[in-house]
């Protein structure tokens, strides 16, 4: 379920036509528009024809599911991407992890809607994976621990195949408890702070690697600021399975 706003919907991105230097971003934010949206993409991409453009939408938690013109969309630039030589990588970010993930008991599986758009968004970065031989990533940060190889499960395996799948929720919020079948992906770590580090390599592959922080990497200006006994709670206390006063 939706925990707060800017929640699991990933950026798409438009493809500057001949790979033209990126020239113009565009963000918007919208809140259970799926009426409008479409037409509101559409505007903008005409708007000025042959530019370098980025498009973001970012949607307000408007629900648990993706919507038929959000799919389209991704499905558009995701055809783009495969039928462009020059892109090599597709790095695709949500809040909620797609479903049939090894945390599906806090994801996109919550809901019907939500399991069908998201099974049909998790076939389309497979096509680009399998068919057009993109490197494909998935992250994802809903659930609050680090996870790697979330996708690595019996349902994907024998319905299409395993995309590289991330679980990063460790840039503060509460953290929780791992999932019953956590043992099934190859790194499952809670109670840690940290981010993901990526390395680009000539052709395209990233190698991701968790980088932990620790209690004594917090600035001192910012222990100057919050105080000692704050951060010590934060590194100590702000847990699911550790007792808070």
């Amino acid at each position: 379920m939706p925990s707060g706003p800017l929640t699991k919907q990933p950026s798409r991105r438009q493809t500057p036509a001949g790979g033209r230097p990126m020239g113009v971003s565009v963000v918007i934010v919208t809140y259970r528009n799926e009426a409008d949206i479409g037409a509101c993409l559409s505007a903008v991409s005409q708007a000025a024809p042959g530019t370098g453009m980025e498009v973001i939408v970012v949607d307000n938690a408007s629900g648990d599911a993706f919507d038929e013109t959000q799919v389209l969309w991704l499905e558009h630039t995701l055809q783009l991407d495969a039928s462009n030589p020059q892109i090599q990588t597709v790095v695709v970010g949500m809040h909620e992890a797609l479903p049939d993930s090894i945390s599906s008991n806090h994801a996109m599986d919550e809901s019907e809607d939500g399991l069908i758009s998201g099974q049909r968004v998790y076939r389309d970065l497979l096509a680009v994976q399998n068919n057009a031989k993109k490197h494909v990533y998935v992250l994802a940060s809903h659930s609050h621990y680090y996870m790697e190889e979330i996708f690595d499960t019996a349902y994907w395996r024998a319905n299409g195949g395993v995309l590289p799948g991330w679980i990063v929720g460790t840039a503060g919020a509460y953290r929780y408890a791992l999932p019953p079948n956590k043992t099934e992906a190859t790194v499952a770590e809670t109670n840690v702070y940290g981010y993901l580090l990526g390395t680009v390599k000539p052709g395209g592959e990233i190698n991701f690697q968790f980088r932990k922080l620790e209690e004594s990497d917090v600035p001192a200006s910012v222990v100057s600021e919050y105080k000692q006994e704050f951060v010590h709670w934060c590194f100590e206390k702000n847990s699911a399975l550790r007792s808070i006063p």
